[in-house]
């Protein structure tokens, strides 16, 4: 009889949680663990100041929905992946919204070049995000504004929590997670397989000698479930 390893999940409310059941619902022992917590920034916010609007996470989608009282006409849409994406039909199902197979931003980077009848673009980020796409685009000659949308705050209790747990899986969803997880102490011999997206998050994975890597392809519940049950993960 066939049996999964123990997975720590690691992805904010309302993300965490509900792929801790469907982990849960599969067979595999998991625990849910935030590694950070997210907490909303106020903006003010002229959307004719953009012809594309561009969200980085779901919750930047989240706090864009929940501040815009009416969309304006003749802007494009984009976001870094399927799940924003999806986020964002649930506000606006009428409205289209463009995103890659790659879920990263060097992902988002040509689809941006390429549907570039577009002149002004907001970025809808963490207060910290990267500043990749702005510095790429501007060298386009675009003119790209950030908007700060939320703030990531380190859970005080991961550190000690995921120790005591040591599961044999944790998933990791972006760069900043990764970076996290390999600053803190580990117990002797505690050497977790970690999931990593494409492009960046492998590569600094790798870079840093870390070989027990799930590669996906973005971090919907779909996708790591598949990749979880494949054979050489379970014990």
């Amino acid at each position: 009889m066939k049996s999964f390893p123990s997975v720590l999940v690691t992805r904010q409310n309302p993300e965490g949680p509900a792929l801790q059941k469907i982990l849960e619902s599969s067979g595999f022992l998991s625990t849910w663990l935030p590694m950070f917590e997210l907490s909303p920034l106020k903006f003010d916010l002229s959307l004719e100041e953009g012809d594309a609007l561009i969200f980085m996470s779901r919750f930047a989608l989240r706090q864009f929905a929940v501040s815009v009282k009416s969309l304006p006409q003749k802007v494009k849409f984009f976001s870094v992946g399927s799940g924003t994406a999806s986020e964002f039909k649930k506000f606006f199902p009428r409205e289209m919204i463009l995103f890659p197979l790659e879920e990263s931003s060097e992902g988002l980077l040509p689809l941006l070049l390429k549907e570039g009848d577009w002149h002004r673009a907001l970025i809808f980020q963490e207060k910290e995000g990267r500043k990749f796409l702005m510095e790429q685009l501007s060298l386009q000659g675009r003119k790209v504004f950030s908007i700060p949308s939320y703030e990531k705050i380190a859970n005080p209790e991961f550190p000690s929590k995921m120790r005591s747990l040591a599961h044999e899986i944790v998933l990791l969803s972006s760069t900043e997670n990764l970076n996290f997880f390999l600053s803190l102490p580990k117990p002797p011999g505690y050497v977790p397989w970690i999931t990593v997206l494409p492009g960046r998050m492998e590569d600094l994975a790798r870079e840093r000698g870390y070989s027990k890597l799930i590669p996906l392809h973005n971090f919907s519940h779909e996708t790591v479930l598949s990749a979880l049950q494949k054979d050489r993960w379970t014990t």
